[in-house]
């Protein structure tokens, strides 16, 4: 089964208008921290710039520092909820929270009142062995915790009093205006004032891999689900392209993410099997030796024997019914588990978790970065010639490493073939604004997931992407816009590796063209539309996001101009279907899950059809994947009291 959160079309209907200085109309009220007051539950996404403004107030210059420092004490720092660590006093003693420590306890109690000071000391040095060996492990479990915590601190420029100046995260407050740029992690829930070609990696909180352009004017209705809100910026989202300048509304615990943390941090609700079953078999002797000793003594006293030696009868059966030794041996169990665990980076940071596990039936998992990549790659090439489609390539590899071939049938392309290919991504590669470079086994990149890709896929075909764009003279630019869904370059030059790509008239120039294919195709010349968009169609199906590619001659005026009106008369040279891989071992672990009994749920935030088509491939669920929305299971919420779908 799969669930997906689905999506609903932008409304750009604002809100009512009202009077000058009026306060807007504010869905729902009270107070929490990393929220200003009155504004918990607050819809920004509904409202305008200047009535989010308004409703925080604040201004185009941002708040005073004395107003910052009053919000601050107020809503409290701009971090993530979590629990106080707990001492190595509160872990030792945490050992001995168990019915069956209790047991061990009183019987210890009792060799001493009795005189039986070796199964007394027996029983202590048991108990002291099971209390350091698992306070240990936690203790190391929540320090690898905390220094985890220490090295994640960010920065941010903060417009105070219209003065710029670079602040700690931790001290952002609701109203404040801070400016992002592209590879800034999003520092706090953010309503958009302003923005530049802004596009945002939202995989952390949506699951979905693929960049979301943002709108500052775009509203939607207060119910809209998070992929929808156009001009929001959540934190721990990451800017992938542009600037912005935005409105802090929540902060801390008030963020997205941050409910999802307070969850997380709250008590467990029912304690892990391990532990049930323990407590469950500590009551059960502890019953059966009350019972025991009781008939034992009647038995006794009848047969005329005194009271001392009934009641050392009594504690001998008391001692003897405890198996003293289980808990250090379930801890000592427990502990080689978690050390296996920490060896595959997994941190457990209580024992009992680990039985846990093992104990599970259903797994919901989330897509993105766990059962994928997280890194959009080109997995099929459709070429065209005047006819329509001519050539399908699938395009092996994983992620971002320029490690795969491309193969046409299961073979290998033919030389012509391999050609098509290389100006297909050659086209791609020099209409692009991202940047991607290979050191030894690391791949830093900067930039558009779709532009990375597309050098990625100019890299397995053999070609150095950033020696290509050094080999040419950029003239102009079109850059993509949500809008205009299409990004062009125009460009001369070119040495003979790369391909003879000017223009047929001497001082012209080519473009290269990449973007939807329904808009490319009233600029392509002598092909059959239909076909093109039949071919589109089929792609889409298989959960792939498809790019068509296209290039042309312009004359060196237009060109100098980025001038739109040129795009005419262009070759298209293909579509490209885009995809964030699965991981290699994702498909058989699944496999392998189901054998056990484990049932898998992938929860995403992708189109219901995409959704279908990766749990597919992944092997969720019986032929035909089951898909859920995240409408249909809110709806189904009352009836069955939460997630119960299967």
């Amino acid at each position: 089964m799969t669930l997906s959160e689905g999506s609903q079309p932008p409304v750009s209907k604002p809100p009512e208008s009202r009077q000058p200085g009026a306060q807007p109309d504010l869905p729902g009220d009270g107070k929490g921290p990393g929220t200003a007051p009155s504004a918990a539950a607050t819809a920004w996404h509904s409202l305008t710039a200047a009535q989010a403004l308004a409703a925080q107030e604040s201004s185009a210059e941002g708040l005073s520092e004395a107003e910052a420092g009053r919000r601050l004490v107020e809503c409290g720092p701009n971090r993530l909820p979590r629990a106080k660590a707990p001492g190595a006093l509160v872990l030792y003693v945490r050992q001995f929270k168990s019915p069956l420590v209790y047991l061990l306890l009183a019987a210890s109690v009792v060799s001493v009142f009795v005189g039986e000071w070796s199964d007394a000391l027996f029983i202590f040095v048991v108990l002291q062995l099971n209390a350091v060996i698992g306070g240990y492990q936690e203790w190391r479990a929540e320090t690898s915790a905390a220094a985890l915590d220490r090295m994640m601190r960010d920065r941010v420029v903060v417009l105070r009093g219209g003065l710029a100046r670079e602040i700690d995260t931790a001290d952002l407050v609701p109203g404040d205006i801070v400016r992002l740029e592209s590879g800034g992690r999003v520092p706090a829930d953010l309503r958009l004032l302003e923005q530049h070609e802004l596009s945002v990696d939202e995989s952390l909180l949506t699951g979905e891999s693929l960049p979301l352009e943002k709108d500052v004017d775009t509203l939607v209705p207060a119910a809209a689900p998070l992929p929808d809100r156009l001009n929001l910026l959540f934190a721990g989202t990451t800017v992938l392209t542009g600037r912005a300048g935005a409105l802090v509304v929540a902060s801390g615990a008030g963020t997205q993410i941050g409910r999802i943390a307070s969850a997380l941090a709250l008590p467990d609700r029912a304690p892990p099997p391990l532990i049930a079953r323990l407590e469950r078999m500590g009551r059960v002797i502890g019953i059966a030796t009350v019972v025991a000793i009781a008939v034992l003594a009647v038995v006794q006293l009848l047969q005329g024997l005194d009271l001392l030696t009934v009641f050392l009868v009594a504690v001998a059966l008391a001692v003897a019914a405890i198996p003293e030794g289980l808990p250090v041996a379930i801890t000592v169990a427990l502990s080689i588990a978690t050390g296996r665990m920490a060896r595959r980076n997994v941190i457990v940071r209580a024992l009992p978790a680990v039985e846990g596990l093992g104990a599970c039936s259903l797994i919901a998992s989330d897509k993105t970065g766990t059962l994928t990549c997280n890194e959009l790659t080109a997995k099929r090439v459709l070429l065209f010639d005047d006819a329509g489609p001519a050539v399908a390539g699938t395009v092996g590899g994983q992620g971002y490493r320029p490690i795969g071939t491309v193969a046409v049938d299961s073979r290998a392309p033919s030389k012509q073939e391999l050609a098509g290919f290389a100006e297909l991504a050659r086209s791609a590669a020099l209409c692009n604004e991202a940047e991607i470079a290979f050191e030894d086994e690391e791949v830093r990149h900067l930039g558009d997931t779709v532009d990375v890709a597309f050098l990625v896929l100019a890299a397995k075909l053999g070609l150095d992407p950033a020696a290509l764009k050094g080999s040419y003279r950029l003239h102009g630019m079109i850059p993509y816009e949500p809008q205009r869904r299409y990004a062009a370059s125009f460009v001369s030059g070119g040495d003979a590796a790369a391909g003879p790509v000017s223009a047929g008239t001497t001082g012209g120039a080519t473009v290269h063209v990449k973007g939807a294919l329904e808009v490319l195709l009233p600029m392509c010349d002598g092909i059959d539309a239909e076909r093109a968009l039949a071919a589109g169609d089929a792609m889409a199906a298989e959960g792939y996001r498809v790019l068509a590619v296209a290039r042309g001659s312009v004359s060196r005026d237009a060109a100098e101009r980025a001038d739109a009106g040129s795009l005419r008369y262009l070759r298209l040279l293909g579509l490209v279907g885009l995809m964030d891989p699965l991981r290699p071992e994702v498909p058989q672990a699944i496999q392998r899950c189901r054998e056990a009994g484990i049932s898998v749920v992938m929860i995403t935030g992708d189109h219901p059809e995409t959704a279908r088509a990766i749990a597919r491939e992944l092997g969720v669920g019986d032929g035909d994947p089951v898909v859920v929305t995240g409408a249909e299971l809110q709806a189904a919420a009352p009836a069955t009291q939460g997630f119960a779908a299967r």
